[in-house]
């Protein structure tokens, strides 16, 4: 697989600022699992990791995906991201008036 277009998880995982309690990658034929427990993790930085397609149980995370498309994480956290902007601005005006 050509990964030079493709994001490793751990290092997206650091751009949306997300601590890494622990980590693993078992390994299962063809499929190469990365588990990963986080705590202290927010909504919006949950729901993120859900439309990525990272499964969590309990506190313990895990996806099958080790490495992902910059298109596709960008389309996923572009609308959080959208969001939380807008709330900083309005509260920033909100303080101002």
């Amino acid at each position: 697989m050509n990964t030079g277009h493709l994001s490793e998880i751990e290092d997206l995982l650091k751009v949306l600022n997300i601590e890494i309690d622990d980590s693993a990658r078992i390994s299962k034929g063809d499929i190469t699992y990365f588990i990963f427990s986080s705590s202290n993790l927010e909504p919006e930085q949950e729901e993120i990791l859900k439309d990525l397609e990272i499964d969590k149980i309990e506190d313990i995370y895990y996806s099958k995906k080790t490495y992902y498309d910059p298109n596709k994480i960008l389309r996923t956290i572009k609308p959080v991201f959208s969001q939380l902007e807008s709330n900083l601005w309005k509260n920033l005006i909100n303080k101002i008036y």
